[in-house]
């Protein structure tokens, strides 16, 4: 079960077969954040066993919101799928709309999983918050 994906849709030449660490040419050094994934989360054939998330940019961010629009729902799902950098160890060609492709196929516990991972590490820890708000200083006065 689920080391293939199925109907894959076909592929096209774009900047990023050219240069596949970057998703643009301003994107010189990603970091990537590989996962295995359990057989028992892998309920759909089309299920991958590993799924690699790259950190997103600030235009990343942008371009979720605009695309989510008002809805924070759909805001998290176009993070995720921003982020979705390989299946399987294949790179995930955003230009070409693979992300939403697979997406669509996943299984929930599949999707699941990756808001998780994505959370995990976009997100601050409990430790990290508390160390930054632990060094604010107050000043009053002018310059």
């Amino acid at each position: 079960m689920g080391d293939h994906i199925t109907q894959k849709p076909p592929e096209g030449p774009s900047i990023v077969d050219a240069a596949p660490d970057m998703r643009s040419p301003r994107r010189k050094i990603i970091t990537k954040f590989i996962f295995d994934i359990p057989a028992t989360a892998r309920t759909k054939e089309t299920d991958p066993t590993q799924i690699t998330l790259a950190e997103l940019t600030a235009d990343d961010e942008r371009m979720a919101r605009k695309i989510g629009g008002s809805d924070p729902a759909k805001q998290a799902e176009e993070l995720i799928k921003l982020s979705l950098y390989a299946i399987n160890g294949k790179f995930v060609n955003q230009a070409e709309s693979e992300a939403d492709f697979y997406w669509e196929r996943f299984g929930a516990k599949m999707r699941h999983l990756l808001l998780l991972a994505f959370t995990r590490v976009h997100a601050t820890t409990d430790q990290e918050e508390e160390s930054f708000f632990g060094s604010m200083r107050t000043e009053v006065g002018g310059k």
